[in-house]
């Protein structure tokens, strides 16, 4: 079971990060490097022109909405991961009795702490003075 996980995963990670960028570049390029401007008249040349402009353009957006599409999903995933596993960890009541016990601990010496700090200043100031 293991080994086919695996698989998929290597067989996907080929399929995404080779096999359909390659693709999506050839279909993109391949007008540019096969395409015989001499063959055109000088209105087509300029329709041509015109299209191609065009083409940029549109294709410069699409890529930024998806640029900004992936990197949302991928931000929201991460912050999906990241809260469920805080989640997790919040109701482990392993975590929940140690929180618990550190708050009170933390709380009744805290406290504590403040007021010894306030008499050492105080005692502090008044030698100083």
């Amino acid at each position: 079971m293991g080994a086919i996980t695996c698989t998929d995963k290597i067989i996907d990670n080929y399929i995404e990060d080779k096999f359909i960028p390659d693709l999506v570049l050839e279909i993109l390029t391949k007008n540019r490097v096969h395409e015989n401007l001499d063959l055109y008249s000088t209105e087509n040349k300029l329709l041509f022109a015109l299209r191609q402009t065009i083409f940029d353009q549109v294709l410069k957006n699409e890529v930024k909405n998806v640029m900004r599409l992936a990197q949302s999903q991928i931000i929201d995933e991460y912050l999906m991961k990241r809260d469920l596993k805080k989640y997790a960890e919040e109701k482990d009541p392993l975590s929940m009795a140690a929180n618990s016990i550190l708050n009170g601990v933390i709380a009744k010496h805290t406290k504590d702490v403040v007021r010894e700090s306030m008499r050492y200043r105080v005692q502090d100031s008044i030698l100083e003075a």
